[in-house]
């Protein structure tokens, strides 16, 4: 079975992809059923760019994951 889902976006296809690199919106998809705090660096990005991120995670408040 194949499910395909699309949204028409009030934006181009740039403003788009600028707005899935930012912090602000990877919070606002991922809360509150997954919580991020930032290890290594200590803070995130406000615009993400290839790299390593080292990130604590809180799964439904419950279960504690370190990556």
């Amino acid at each position: 079975m194949r499910v395909d889902i699309t949204t028409a976006l009030a934006c181009t296809y740039d403003e788009a992809v600028t707005q899935v690199k930012t912090t602000r919106l990877f919070k606002f998809a991922a809360t509150p059923l997954v919580q991020c705090t930032p290890v290594t660096p200590p803070t995130f990005p406000q615009v993400w760019a290839e790299g390593t991120f080292r990130v604590r995670l809180r799964v439904l408040s419950v279960v504690r994951a370190y990556s």
